[in-house]
C-alpha cells in the first residue's frame, strides 16, 4: 500500500514539475484569433478567450502547442461626449493547454488585423479616426454656423452681424461638443497580434479556468 501511495505521490509531483517547466516567451510574439466578441462598452473586468491557431516554435522545440486557448479580462473605457473615443485592452491571464495544463501568460497585443481600430505602444486598442466620418463632422459643424447666424439675424433686427456670428460660433460649438465618440468593437474571429512578457510569477496557475460569457 504505501509502494502504491509513494507511486502515486511521484506521479503526481513529476506531472506538476513538468507543468511548470515551460521555457520563457519573453520576446516572442504569435498571433491569436479571438472566440469571444470584444468591446469597449463590456463591462470592467469581463472575461474573453482567444485561440492559439499555429503552435509556437523556437529551434524545432514547441512552446506553445496548436489550439491553446488563452483567457483574460477586459479593462474597457466607454465613449464620452466631445469626440472622445473609446479605448479597450485586453489582458492576459492564463493559457490552456490541449492536454489541461494551465500556465500563467503575460503577454500585450501588438497590432489587431481590423481595418477599423488601431493599436498604441502600450496595446492599448482605440477606434481608427475616419476621415470620412471628420469630413462629415466639420461639414455639420459648418452648416449649424451658418444656420445659427441666419436665424439670429432673422430673430431681430438689433443683432449686429458680428454679434450673429458669434451666436452662429456658439451653436456650431455645441453641436461639436455633444457628437458621441466611436466605442472600439472586435467580433469573434479577429485575429489578434500579441507579444509575450516576462511572466510576472514562473510556474503553472493552478486555479481552474472560469467560464466566459457569450
Amino acid at each position: 500500500m504505501r509502494v502504491a501511495l509513494s507511486f502515486i505521490l511521484v506521479l503526481c509531483l513529476s506531472t506538476l514539475g513538468l507543468a511548470q517547466q515551460i521555457p520563457s516567451l519573453d520576446g516572442q510574439s504569435s498571433t491569436l484569433t479571438l472566440l469571444s466578441e470584444v468591446s469597449s462598452r463590456h463591462e470592467k473586468n469581463s472575461r474573453f478567450t482567444a485561440k492559439l491557431g499555429a503552435e509556437l516554435k523556437i529551434e524545432n522545440q514547441t512552446l506553445i502547442p496548436q489550439g491553446t486557448v488563452f483567457e483574460g479580462h477586459l479593462e474597457p473605457e466607454r465613449a464620452r461626449r466631445r469626440l472622445r473615443q473609446g479605448s479597450l485592452q485586453l489582458i492576459f491571464d492564463r493559457m490552456i493547454f490541449p492536454d489541461g495544463q494551465i500556465h500563467r501568460v503575460n503577454a500585450v497585443v501588438t497590432s489587431v488585423q481590423l481595418k477599423s481600430v488601431s493599436v498604441d505602444a502600450e496595446g492599448v486598442i482605440r477606434p481608427h479616426r475616419s476621415k470620412k466620418r471628420l469630413a462629415i463632422q466639420l461639414g455639420s459643424t459648418a452648416l449649424i454656423a451658418k444656420l445659427a447666424d441666419d436665424l439670429s439675424e432673422v430673430a431681430s433686427a438689433s443683432v449686429t452681424k458680428n454679434s450673429a456670428r458669434y451666436f452662429g460660433l456658439a451653436g456650431a460649438a455645441t453641436f461639436l461638443l455633444l457628437q458621441r465618440g466611436s466605442d472600439v468593437k472586435m467580433p469573434a474571429g479577429t485575429p489578434v497580434d500579441i507579444l509575450f512578457q516576462r511572466e510576472p510569477q514562473p510556474g503553472a496557475a493552478t486555479s481552474p479556468p472560469s467560464p466566459v460569457p457569450q
